[in-house]
């Protein structure tokens, strides 16, 4: 199954069997991941996927690699708006936790993560997926408004520290303007 485009509804499958917390707790505290990863390709099979164990690996690896670059251009002064990659919103309810992926004085989040709807369903229960298609649909609309939300707030930001800074550069002209010797 070389070069097969992965599907919205495939990846959904792969980031709610990967976001799991059970499986995060596993993951994060093994050294050893090859097993772990092995769990994801036969919860992909029971799904009516079939992957390779290097083909989620990649797959991971290319949406986390994404997420991150998003974070780092949102975090940018002066960077407009940007188009965050798919399914930005599920991983940053997982990677966006962690210290390492913080970004510091742009956004402070008074939200906890929304549990995904297999976590609630099957109390972190990584095994089955017991929810209907709805529920997750559902969790993934509200993800993306989180994420609308977030990028809004931060657009706020900017503009109002782009107005401090606007007033802070006049109020340093006129200084000058003032101590500047007048010739006539």
């Amino acid at each position: 199954m070389k070069n097969v485009p992965w599907s919205v509804e495939e990846t959904q499958h792969l980031i709610l069997f990967w976001a799991c917390p059970k499986f995060q707790v596993k993951l994060e505290s093994s050294t050893r991941k090859e097993k772990l990863y092995g769990e994801l390709v036969e919860q992909m099979e029971k799904a009516g996927y079939f992957r390779s164990k290097e083909q989620i690996v990649n797959k991971l690896k290319k949406m986390k690699k994404e997420y991150r670059d998003a974070k780092k251009e949102l975090s940018c002064s002066g960077v407009g708006r940007i188009n965050l990659p798919a399914h930005y919103a599920e991983l940053d309810n997982v990677l966006g936790c962690r210290p390492a992926n913080q970004l510091t004085g742009v956004l402070e989040s008074r939200e906890t993560p929304a549990p995904s709807p297999l976590s609630a369903a099957n109390d972190g229960e990584c095994t089955t997926l017991s929810t209907s298609l709805n529920d997750i649909l559902e969790y993934f609309k509200s993800a993306d408004a989180r994420a609308e939300e977030r990028e809004n707030m931060m657009l706020q930001h900017m503009e109002q520290s782009t107005s401090a800074m606007l007033g802070l550069l006049e109020r340093m002209v006129k200084t000058m303007e003032e101590k500047q010797p007048k010739y006539n």
